[in-house]
């Protein structure tokens, strides 16, 4: 919410504030800075700013007040305040200039301090703003607990600050995105405690506020971030089942729990498969940065199967991963082609670590799984070797 003369005025009028331009709406004069000003002031005054000024030299030139109103309209200002003795008077043709310019004039006692009208335009205007954001960050409290939908958060993101909106994961995969969003032209992260949690992309060609990471920081990053966090841990609590269901595949004989398991993820054993044992040659030290990010990594299998459209079951266990990629028609082609963006998945994380595979012959008896597993880990052993 903008902070205005019409608010100033109001607030200000039982101490003797009186307002010189009659007929004025000054609702629509925004006030976005405070400070005084004397002549010459033209080129030295903000737009919106309201200016304060004892006219110095008015007394014995009126001409003062004219320049003023001129210098004043010509910057923008959004009003200007008179403070002087009472027994000089603004002449009448100042004022009705001003009225012609719509520059509202207001006059103040004089013995009241500039300093403390500074200081009280300024806390105004800052509550006046950070009012809107308080209240955005209540209807993002307000949505999540009510479970609302992250596309819904987004939405309330958008409305309140005018511009288009989009919300990413710590990958950049996009989540949700108001209706008009096209691209990002601002990014912010969305942290807590230090944790990457995700990221809010804007879209707008205006200039951003100045303090706009402080209002992302304080009143939307925190609310924004719960959602942020349960999309985190449905998604590190899939990809820890599709984790388990390769482990157990590569041990277990296929029953019909497992395949049910199998199919509340979505996945289907029931086509043909090779079983690929990927070996990343390691010290110890380098086993640890794939615990760190296996998770990280499998998920980007299972992107790979998503945009190839075939099915893709990944794990990890002590360093090495074991994949089984759906057999099309591509036949090995496809295969290497797949392979390879597994490995250009890898390289980010191990970027100097040599990369051995073994690969097992399709096939599509759900009883192979363990037998395949076996042949790619003998193939792979070779390739070490």
């Amino acid at each position: 919410m903008d902070y205005t003369v019409e608010m100033f005025f109001r607030e200000c009028a039982e101490e003797g504030l009186k307002c010189i331009t009659e007929g004025m709406d000054l609702s629509k004069h925004v006030i976005e800075f405070c400070f005084p000003h004397e002549l010459p002031m033209q080129g030295f005054i903000r737009p919106g700013e309201l200016v304060l000024t004892s006219a110095q030299g008015g007394r014995d030139n009126p001409d003062i007040f004219i320049r003023t109103v001129q210098e004043a309209s010509a910057d923008h200002a959004s009003a200007v305040m008179f403070s002087f003795p009472s027994d000089i008077q603004i002449p009448v043709e100042a004022i009705e200039l001003a009225q012609n310019m719509d520059l509202p004039l207001l006059l103040e006692n004089w013995e009241r301090n500039f300093t403390d009208i500074q200081e009280f335009v300024s806390k105004a205007i800052h509550e006046a703003k950070t009012k809107e954001y308080i209240k955005l960050q209540s209807r993002m409290f307000n949505a999540y607990f009510e479970g609302k939908t992250l596309v819904e958060a987004v939405d309330i993101i958008s409305g309140s600050l005018a511009m288009e909106a989009a919300t990413a994961d710590w990958s950049m995969e996009v989540l949700a995105q108001s209706s008009g969003f096209h691209s990002k032209t601002h990014e912010f992260k969305i942290e807590i405690n230090g944790q990457l949690l995700g990221f809010l992309w804007l879209q707008t060609e205006d200039v951003l506020p100045e303090d706009i990471n402080e209002i992302i920081g304080k009143y939307i990053s925190y609310p924004l971030a719960l959602w942020l966090d349960s999309r985190r841990v449905e998604a590190m609590t899939e990809i820890r089942l599709r984790n388990d269901l390769a482990i157990r595949l590569c041990r277990e004989k296929v029953s019909n729990d497992l395949t049910r398991e199998a199919g509340r993820m979505g996945i289907s054993l029931d086509k043909t498969f090779v079983a690929v044992h990927i070996v990343p040659k390691t010290v110890s030290t380098e086993l640890r940065t794939i615990a760190l990010h296996s998770s990280e990594i499998i998920r980007q299998f299972t992107d790979i199967g998503l945009q190839e459209k075939i099915t893709i079951i990944a794990g990890e266990e002590v360093g090495r991963f074991t994949v089984f990629i759906e057999y099309t028609l591509t036949g090995n082609a496809g295969i290497d082609r797949i392979l390879q963006q597994m490995f250009d998945s890898i390289h980010p994380f191990l970027p100097d670590v040599p990369l051995y595979a073994g690969i097992s012959y399709p096939f599509h008896d759900d009883s192979n799984f363990t037998k395949a597993y076996q042949e790619a880990l003998i193939t792979s052993s070779y390739c070490c070797d």
